[in-house]
């Protein structure tokens, strides 16, 4: 498997943790195992590891959200076919949802988002940018989804709870699809790897 190593924050009890993508997405269904040669190799002046460290996990469906915020639609499909079609509202003007492709960070329910002005703890959260943007159940803002974009950049749906239940299934391939317009988008698609709990910057 062709891809790219990169280190992150903290992980469970590690100061910093080494992270592995791939070229490509996993397929559905596919099982991945992994071997790590680690004993003896030097990670730091005077810092070996001790062991060979083995892992096998498998890939659950593929699961791809795509957003639209000039329409305020959200589609889910589930191995590629269309199983939900919400209204939904983004960031509103001058905290627009940016555009783009993403992969789930984290998910957590529920996530405590605070910024100016609000703290709130929010339901069936899906994080999928490092500066805190996420799809969330936005039970608040009912009356203005499928019409207006209110939140600080987040993208929120009553109907986040059934997406939250998907998203908690086991490591799913994921990919993101371009609409065939140009139309301004929020693409992200939603794997479901374990859940790291996530306090910081975010929005809603």
């Amino acid at each position: 498997m062709v891809g790219a190593w990169y280190w992150d924050y903290p992980c469970n009890m590690a100061v910093t943790c080494a992270y592995f993508r791939p070229r490509d997405y996993w397929p559905p269904g596919t099982t991945v195992s992994f071997t790590g040669h680690l004993n003896g190799v030097r990670g730091a002046p005077g810092l070996y590891g001790a062991h060979t460290l083995t892992q096998t996990f498998g890939i659950g469906p593929s699961v791809v959200a795509v957003g639209n915020t000039a329409t305020h639609r959200t589609q889910i499909y589930y191995n590629g076919k269309l199983r939900y079609n919400w209204p939904i509202s983004s960031g509103r003007p001058g905290d627009d949802t940016p555009d783009g492709s993403y992969l789930t960070i984290e998910k957590a329910n529920p996530v405590q988002m605070t910024g100016p002005g609000y703290s709130i703890s929010v339901p069936w959260s899906v994080r999928f940018t490092f500066s805190g943007d996420y799809y969330h159940d936005a039970y608040w803002s009912v009356g203005q989804q499928g019409f207006e974009n209110v939140s600080h950049g987040c993208v929120g749906s009553s109907a986040n709870r059934t997406l939250g239940l998907i998203a908690s299934a086991r490591a799913t391939a994921t990919r993101c699809a371009s609409p065939p317009d140009s139309s301004p988008v929020r693409r992200a698609s939603f794997p479901s790897s374990p859940s790291r709990a996530s306090h910081d910057m975010a929005c809603w």
